[in-house]
């Protein structure tokens, strides 16, 4: 209310943009929680399915960069894609993995200052055949006694800036589920006080033509 007044008021052109970014952030924050927690309900009452479809991965990346932008921007970050090229196709529920990279996404956005810079890679590996995603972040890492229960639901680890950005304790323990559907897997690499690195497996859905070189 208090920012809708205050635009029918005639604050300036700056202002107005400032308050119309946070109160759409405000209000995307509120419906990922509202859609996570319905999720979580689904999925501990075994009645969550997943639609698998095939489909390109870098289309997902696009969509999930796009939704982040004018806060990257409004906090001066630097947003990097970093695809392999010729990644073959996945076979995958493409809003489930929208949701998992949201999640990431905006968890690296969330924890890292202004002016840091956030990277999304995606490869395709032989081992497992399967496309590895991974979100890069310069934020403040996570401590080795907390990489345990970041993916617990409603836990939140201990410091100064889980505490200046408090969320729901939803989307990682969220993701990891619905990563777990897929039979794939989701790890966090960390280095506390030097930024952390999630990442996650993705089904490919063909193994014919696929590109040389996996690691």
């Amino acid at each position: 209310m208090a920012f809708n007044e205050m635009l029918l008021e005639g604050v300036n052109a700056e202002l107005q943009r400032e308050f119309l970014i946070d109160t759409r952030r405000s209000s995307n924050q509120l419906l990922r929680f509202i859609n996570d927690l319905l999720d979580m309900a689904k999925l501990d009452a075994g009645r969550m399915e997943l639609e698998v479809s095939i489909f390109d991965l870098p289309e997902l990346v696009r969509e999930v960069t796009e939704q982040v932008n004018p806060v990257v921007m409004m906090k001066d970050q630097m947003l990097v894609t970093t695809l392999a090229e010729k990644l073959p196709p996945v076979n995958a529920d493409y809003r489930k993995m929208e949701q998992i990279l949201s999640n990431l996404v905006g968890n690296a956005v969330k924890f890292t200052p202004n002016g840091g810079k956030i990277t999304i890679t995606a490869r395709y590996c032989s081992q497992d055949n399967k496309v590895h995603v991974a979100v890069i972040d310069t934020g403040p890492g996570i401590r080795d006694e907390d990489k345990e229960i970041i993916f617990d639901a409603f836990r939140q680890v201990n410091g100064s800036s889980t505490r200046e950005h408090r969320g729901s304790g939803l989307g990682l323990a969220l993701s990891k589920k619905l990563v777990n559907m897929h039979r794939c897997m989701i790890w966090v690499e960390s280095t506390y006080g030097q930024g952390s690195k999630f990442t996650f497996t993705v089904p490919v859905a063909c193994i014919r033509n696929l590109p040389e070189g996996g690691k």
